[in-house]
């Protein structure tokens, strides 16, 4: 092995970069974002510039109107494009937890048969958010609407 000598390690790293990328025809950086999806996709938080990368997760129950936990209930999470970024359906508990999630602004769904779509939108999500959602059927609704009156 080649002594390096008095370089400085940023430069051996760039080196080796370079030397790698040119056997691949590709740029430097795509190595380095190549490594680093490598890395993030095992699980890991690598770390640049000193500061580690942090994932986010939400978790929570989702209920009906009248505190009733919901079993197989559809929870989706949508970012602020309102792409879907993960799906999960609740457990026996009406739980639901969704992990490993980049930081930032999300929207959560909620979706069951006989219930109307429930939306939070514009949710911050980090490290341990608790987002609970409550579910209403048509049948819930209804008892809000007016009963008409009668006509003696």
């Amino acid at each position: 092995m080649p002594d390096c000598g008095s370089v400085a390690p940023n430069t051996v790293k760039r080196i080796v970069l370079q030397f790698v990328a040119s056997q691949l025809a590709v740029s430097p950086w795509a190595v380095v974002s190549a490594a680093l999806m490598l890395v993030l996709s095992l699980g890991a938080a690598p770390v640049v510039s000193g500061a580690a990368f942090s994932s986010g997760s939400v978790a929570g129950v989702v209920r009906d109107v009248s505190g009733v936990p919901q079993i197989g209930i559809a929870v989706e999470l949508l970012r602020s494009d309102s792409t879907l970024a993960a799906r999960v359906f609740t457990d026996r508990k009406g739980a639901y937890s969704i992990s490993s999630i980049l930081p930032g602004q999300y929207s959560l769904k909620a979706m069951g048969e006989d219930f109307i779509p429930t939306l939070k939108a514009n949710l911050r999500i980090r490290a341990n958010t608790v987002v609970d959602l409550t579910m209403s059927s048509l049948y819930d609704l209804m008892q809000f609407v007016p009963q008409p009156r009668r006509v003696r």
